[in-house]
C-alpha cells in the first residue's frame, strides 16, 4: 500500500492525508495565515484549501465554492502560473509583483482577517511562505437586469437594480458618463461584514452630507446588514417624524436624477434597490412616468396628486366639524337627511368616519401585493 510522506520524509497519517494535502509541508514552511484560515472556517464544508503543483512546489489555494469562480482560477491564475516554470516560491513572488499574471485585481494582504473577508466577498487567495496575495475572482453568477417591479414606466429606461453589487454601480456609471461621479465605499457590520456604497456627484452640492454618511456608518454598531430597513436605522437622526427620511427606488436614471439635484445615493451589495437622502414630499408626490411624459400633463397629474392629498386630509375633518359642531352651515334638506341617518346607525360621526377609513390601508397593501405579481400574471 503506498504511503503518502512530507517533505521531509515522515508518514503522513490516513486521517491527515485527507484534507488535500494540507500537510505535506513541514510546519516551519508554510504560512501561519494558513492554520488561521482554517481555525477561522472550521467546519464550512464550502470553505477550499487545495494545493497546487506549480513547477517544483507546492502551494496552497484558497477559495469559497460558489462565491468564487472555479473557471477564473483555473484559466487566469493556476495554469499563467504554471507557466511560469518558477523554481522557487521567492522567484514566483517576484514575477508575480512584476505583473506576470493575466489576473486582474492583485492584492497583497498581511492578517489573516484580510484574508478571510476577501474570501467572503468571493476572492481567491495563494498562499505563499512569506506572503499571502488576493485574487478579484468573484462568481458573476446573478440575477440578471430586468425590468423595474414596482416603478415602471411606459417611455423611461426599463433596468432596475440588482442583488449584485457591481452590476448596480455600472448600471449607475452608464446613466452618468462623468468623472465627477464619486463613489465611497464602507464595510459595515461586525458579525457579517457588507459592502456599502455612497454615491455623489462633485460640486452638485453632496460632498458633506456624504463624508457625515460615511462617518455614521463606519461607526455603526451593527451584526449585519440584511435590508434597507438596517441603514434607514442607522442613518436617520430622528425616528419621531411622521414622513420617510429616505427614498428608496429600484431604478438607476431615477437615482442618477436625484444626484444631479445635490442629493446621496446609498447602494447596499446584495439589496437590489438603493436609498436616496434627503428626502423631501414633493419628491415623494412625483412617480417615474412624470419624467417621460409632456410636461403640460404631468404637471396637470402632479397637481390632481396634490389636490388628492389635501382632499384625503381636510375633508373628513370638515365633515365632523360641520357634523358635530356647525349644523347652521348645512342646507335644511341636507341636515334633516343626516338627522334621520343618525337615528337609524348606533354609531358617531367619528365612529363612522374610523370605520370607513380603516380598511384603506388594507386595501393599498392589496394593491402593492397586486403590483408585485409577475408580470405575465
Amino acid at each position: 500500500m503506498h504511503k503518502r510522506t512530507d517533505s521531509s520524509g515522515r508518514i503522513i497519517p490516513a486521517s491527515k492525508a485527507k484534507y488535500k494535502g494540507f500537510f505535506q509541508f513541514s510546519s516551519n514552511y508554510f504560512s501561519p495565515l494558513l492554520l488561521s484560515l482554517r481555525r477561522l472556517f472550521c467546519g464550512c464544508a464550502d470553505f477550499s484549501c487545495e494545493w497546487r503543483q506549480l513547477g517544483s512546489f507546492s502551494l496552497p489555494v484558497c477559495r469559497f465554492e460558489g462565491l468564487c469562480s472555479g473557471s477564473e482560477v483555473s484559466d487566469f491564475i493556476l495554469r499563467p502560473l504554471s507557466a511560469l516554470h518558477c523554481t522557487s516560491p521567492q522567484l514566483l513572488y517576484a514575477q508575480l509583483c512584476g505583473g506576470s499574471l493575466w489576473a486582474m485585481g492583485m492584492e497583497e494582504r498581511t492578517t489573516a482577517e484580510e484574508l478571510a473577508e476577501d474570501l467572503l466577498q468571493g476572492r481567491c487567495v495563494l498562499l505563499l511562505p512569506f506572503a499571502a496575495l488576493s485574487f478579484d475572482t468573484r462568481s458573476q453568477t446573478s440575477r440578471s437586469v430586468e425590468e423595474p417591479v414596482l416603478e415602471r414606466s411606459l417611455l423611461g429606461p426599463r433596468d432596475s437594480f440588482t442583488e449584485h453589487y457591481r452590476t448596480n454601480t455600472a448600471l449607475l456609471r452608464s446613466h452618468l458618463r462623468t468623472s465627477a461621479l464619486k463613489l465611497t465605499e464602507v464595510s459595515v457590520g461586525t458579525a457579517s461584514s457588507c459592502r456599502v456604497g455612497i454615491v455623489f456627484l462633485a460640486g452638485h452640492g453632496g460632498e458633506d452630507y456624504a463624508k457625515s454618511v460615511c462617518r455614521t456608518l463606519r461607526s455603526a454598531p451593527v451584526a449585519a446588514v440584511t435590508s434597507l430597513g438596517d441603514l434607514e436605522a442607522l442613518l436617520a437622526p430622528s425616528h419621531r417624524g411622521a414622513f420617510p427620511q429616505f427614498h428608496a427606488t429600484e431604478r438607476p436614471d431615477r437615482m442618477a436624477r436625484h444626484l444631479l439635484e445635490g442629493r446621496v445615493g446609498i447602494l447596499c451589495d446584495g439589496l437590489p434597490c438603493a436609498l436616496l437622502a434627503p428626502c423631501t414630499l414633493p419628491e415623494l408626490m412625483r412617480v417615474a412616468e412624470d419624467r417621460s411624459s409632456h410636461a403640460l400633463s404631468a404637471s396637470v397629474l402632479l397637481m390632481l396628486r396634490w389636490m388628492a392629498l389635501l382632499l384625503a386630509l381636510l375633508l373628513p375633518a370638515l365633515y365632523l366639524s360641520v357634523a358635530l359642531y356647525h349644523q347652521e352651515l348645512l342646507p335644511f334638506e341636507l341636515l334633516q337627511s343626516i338627522i334621520e341617518a343618525k337615528q337609524q346607525v348606533p354609531f358617531t360621526p367619528p365612529q363612522r368616519s374610523s370605520v370607513c377609513w380603516a380598511p384603506l390601508p388594507c386595501c393599498r397593501r392589496r394593491a402593492t401585493g397586486c403590483r408585485r405579481a409577475p408580470a405575465a400574471a
